[in-house]
């Protein structure tokens, strides 16, 4: 698979690729990129059937993991703040659209992370 920014939403002159994660069962594939440089990436999903791209209403996505049923996605988010912690775990069912919180860690001296 090639993602080329030149033929994505937007065409903005400005490109970062943070993660690139296809699910197990090929169909979908998740990405994250920064338009603007500052390191705030925007988390979408390709869905490899329909050429898709559909944006998963997150800025500051840091880390993905699929589920083994495939079209659920994990991932945690960075604070507002832009000190780069990961704070928050979200469970998103793609198919779905619909996301939840599954833990958000309250300390601020301490990261959330996931493989």
């Amino acid at each position: 698979l090639v993602m080329d920014p030149n033929v994505l939403e937007g065409a903005e002159l400005f490109y970062k690729l943070g993660v690139f994660e296809p699910s197990d069962d090929g169909r979908y594939v998740a990405f994250s990129f920064d338009v603007i440089g500052d390191e705030n990436y925007e988390l979408w999903v390709r869905d490899m059937e329909t050429a898709r791209d559909v944006w998963m209403g997150s800025r500051r996505a840091a880390m993905v993991v699929w589920a083994a049923d495939g079209h659920t996605l994990f991932f945690t988010r960075e604070r507002a703040d832009l000190r780069r912690q990961t704070h928050e775990l979200i469970r998103l069912d793609v198919a779905a659209g619909h996301s939840e919180v599954v833990f958000e860690e309250a300390d601020e001296r301490l990261n959330v992370g996931i493989r």
